[in-house]
Parts: C-alpha cells; structure tokens; sequence
C-alpha cells in the first residue's frame, strides 16, 4: 500500500473501545484471532512450480491470494460480530482521518503498542468501525477541573478500505458543516 496524507478533524460524538495486543503478536491482522490463516491453495509452491514461463499464470496467483487476504479479513469480521467481543479499554475520540485517530482516555496505553481498535457513533451509522493500531505518540492533559485523563494519537496499521474511506467521507461531511456554519456566522 502507498503512503497516503489524510485530512485530520476534530470530531464529536465517536466513541472507542479497544484492547492492547499482546507483544508477541507484532503483525495484528483482523482476523477473529488476529492469526493469519495458513494459504490454502499454496501460492508459494504453484509459483515454484510455474518458474518464470507464463507471466498470465503468475497474474492469476497474485489475483488468488488478494482474494484469499480479502476473505480472511470478512471471515475475520464475521467472527468477531458473533463472538460479540468485548473490550478492556474505552475512550473518546478527539481527531479522526483516514490514517488514525487520536483518542481521550483514563487508561494510556504505552506507545509503540498494538491496540485492537473498535470506533462508533453514539447516534447516526450503528456500524461499528474495526480497525488494529499502533500508538505513536501519548500526552498527558487536565481537564477544568483538574483531573488527569490522556491523549494518544494511533495509526492505522490495518484497517478494511471501505470503513477507511466511511471514515474520509465523515471527515469530509463534518468540514462541509463547520465551513457552512462559519459562513453563515460570518454573514
């Protein structure tokens, strides 16, 4: 995947529940044990077998394990809906884009660590927003009235292309708003 900017905006009204991975589990996937699945079909050894001879062979295998990684990421999804995981941890959501979010929380998590994110809305879309990221960075804050809470900013290591780009959209329909209503205050 290529390196992509994202629009990064202040939101209201998301919540987010997750868990901290464990260490040794460095390459989260989601799937519903965040372990890989073997390949089935054997892609390696098909590719052995083919050599360098046909190069529309060697699409076809590319094209089966996209399929493949797409499959296991559904069946992924699918298991966790009907295992109705629950969470440790819970925040607020501060910032949002397509790369990650930066969330409000009485629990940090450490930076570097793996986090088993799950984002949604109080009100509007109920479906929820599944993704695996990494903490890059943790700031201590106090609110009014002086107690602790934390902001973590997390990026996206995994996360499904479709809910990636539910989320651009709400970015997107969220700065429509603000420059709306700035315009008419401004009136």
């Amino acid at each position: 995947m290529q390196d992509r900017e994202y629009l990064r905006i202040k939101v209201m009204g998301l919540k987010v529940h997750y868990d901290v991975l464990p260490e040794n589990n460095c390459a989260p996937i989601l799937t519903g044990g965040f372990e890989k699945r073997a390949p089935v079909f054997g892609a390696d050894r098909v590719r052995e077998k083919l050599g360098e001879q046909d190069a529309f062979q060697h699409f076809v295998v590319e094209c089966l394990e996209r399929i493949e990684s797409k499959l296991d990421l559904l069946i992924g999804l699918k298991e966790r809906e009907e295992a109705g995981k629950s969470y440790r941890f819970y925040g607020e959501v501060v910032d949002l884009g397509g790369g990650g979010i930066s969330l409000k929380t009485l629990t940090p998590p450490d930076v570097g660590s793996a986090l088993d994110l799950c984002i949604f809305a109080r009100y509007g879309d109920p479906r929820p927003i599944y993704a695996v990221g990494t903490v890059c960075w943790v700031e201590d804050h106090k609110d009014e009235k002086g107690e602790p809470y934390t902001v973590a900013g997390v990026e996206f290591a995994q996360i499904n292309e479709d809910d990636r780009k539910a989320i651009v959209r709400l970015v997107f329909q969220t700065e429509r708003k603000l420059r709306r209503s700035r315009t008419k205050a401004g009136e």
